[in-house]
């Protein structure tokens, strides 16, 4: 579990630490760093962090030279550096702007007696024929790689994934469906799915001029996923991607878009079900409505430390937390529903 995070120079955040829990949502207002720490964590926690560098900077509206605001005023005032603390040790990833088309990405374990001058990777991005953001992933001695065959680096926990309820694709629905299968959860994934959709009976696998598409069966019929409804393909994203994840750490970005209460209650669900299982959840929303069904679906049996609700702002580059967990997170809901409604 990451106990930690120290953020300096990425993105809006000059400087910025912050305590985890189990379970931590991060609620404030938009432009308080909430998306970025889900970022740091996301490039400091990942076994490739050049690909989730890449990752990230094509995620957010795609503009010239964009790779370089990833970094607090576009890099002039030195590298960005996040640093995660957790039950296996400490480490540190490190990204500077190697020309103008490239960030180097660079990853240290404080305790290793000895460390690189040069950055072990570099993130470099260019444009395709059709204008698209392009990523490709080059070691320190210009060395192309594929994106599946980058050298992982050891860190800190045993995974990370960046869950985007709002944006769900067909292939990323490939993956978590094959994903969930693999790992054996797809029964239990398809129970939880019909307290919200009673009548479906599985999810299944077709085929559409020769490609592969997740669709959602009825006793009379089948409705591809993607055209279900924005609620419900977020719901199977989300219950896909997080039940497949054996440990680690899950990030999702406010899993309340889209969602009528009743599904948010089982999204909810989902992320107890995860936590039990022994992944850490770290997520942002803007909806007092989520707040209270996380609230409403805690098991009896687990702690009441395990949830911390962290209030975030950002006044001069300095990210600004507090911290609600035990018995003030009841307080912590009252003072927020201003804030959120």
């Amino acid at each position: 579990m990451i106990q930690s995070i120290n953020i300096e120079r990425l993105r809006g955040i000059r400087e910025g630490e912050l305590n985890l829990t189990p379970l931590t949502i991060l609620v404030g207002s938009n432009g308080s760093g909430k998306s970025t720490v889900l970022e740091a964590l996301y490039i400091g926690a990942h076994k490739n962090p050049a690909l989730a560098v890449g990752e990230v900077v094509t995620r957010r509206k795609d503009f010239p030279e964009s790779h370089k605001w990833l970094l607090w005023k576009e890099g002039r005032d030195g590298k960005a550096e996040v640093t995660l603390t957790a039950k296996m040790g400490k480490a540190v990833c490190e990204l500077t702007i190697f020309n103008p088309s490239s960030l180097a990405v660079n990853v240290r374990h404080p305790k290793q007696n000895s460390r690189s001058t040069k950055p072990a990777y570099y993130t470099a991005f260019q444009r395709s024929a059709h204008g698209v953001l392009e990523t490709d992933i080059l070691d320190a001695e210009n060395q192309r790689f594929a994106k599946d065959s980058v050298p992982l680096f050891n860190t800190v926990v045993s995974g990370v994934t960046l869950v985007e309820p709002s944006t769900p694709s067909h292939y990323a629905l490939l993956k978590y469906n094959e994903n969930a299968v693999n790992s054996g959860v797809m029964e239990t994934t398809i129970e939880l799915l019909k307290e919200v959709i009673p009548t479906m009976t599985r999810l299944q696998l077709s085929t559409h001029n020769l490609m592969p598409v997740l669709h959602i069966s009825y006793p009379d019929r089948s409705v591809p996923v993607l055209l279900a409804g924005d609620g419900i393909a977020a719901l199977v994203h989300t219950a896909l991607q997080i039940n497949a994840q054996e440990g680690g750490v899950a990030l999702i970005e406010e899993p309340e878009v889209h969602q009528h209460y009743r599904t948010m209650s089982l999204t909810a669900r989902v992320i107890w079900a995860a936590i039990r299982r022994g992944i850490q959840i770290i997520l942002t929303t803007h909806s007092l409505e989520f707040i209270d069904t996380i609230l409403q679906e805690k098991p009896e049996d687990i702690s009441e430390e395990t949830l911390t609700l962290v209030r975030t702002s950002l006044i001069k580059g300095k990210l600004l937390t507090v911290s609600y967990s035990g018995d003030d997170v009841e307080f912590a809901r009252e003072s927020f529903g201003e804030e959120l409604r």
